[in-house]
């Protein structure tokens, strides 16, 4: 750890699904606040790098509030006992990206990624 930003994750830190996302806006706790990112952001600009953030606009994890929040963000499955979709790890649920207010939701989360400071988005399982 350096000026407070850790600098390496241990692969026992991850939930069973890295891409189980609970919250879009959050920074991993593994990387620090807000504040922290944004000075490891410029700690890396400094030295001539780029950031690379990941966006995850498929899915969300179980535990996302946008579930009970939002619930006409997501695939249905009548067959599941959430009546949720749920895909490959059986720990993440599939967002319906044809839903016009979710659109303009992942929207934001891109532009928060840019005020981030990242250079590159890399887009998971873009459709």
């Amino acid at each position: 750890e350096e000026g407070g930003v850790p600098l390496a994750l241990d692969s026992n830190d991850r939930l069973p699904s890295p891409f189980a996302i609970s919250n879009h806006r959050a920074i991993n706790p593994l990387l620090g606040d807000r504040e922290q990112f944004e000075k490891l952001v410029e700690r890396v600009h400094q030295a001539g790098g780029k950031v690379i953030v990941d966006f995850v606009p498929n899915h969300t994890g179980l535990v996302c509030p946008w579930i009970s929040e939002h619930p006409n963000y997501y695939h249905r499955d009548p067959n599941s006992p959430n009546h949720l979709l749920c895909e490959f790890s059986g720990d993440v649920v599939k967002l319906d990206y044809i839903n016009p207010e979710l659109a303009e939701v992942r929207w934001k989360v891109l532009e928060n990624i840019v005020d981030l400071g990242a250079n590159v988005v890399r887009v998971d399982m873009a459709h």
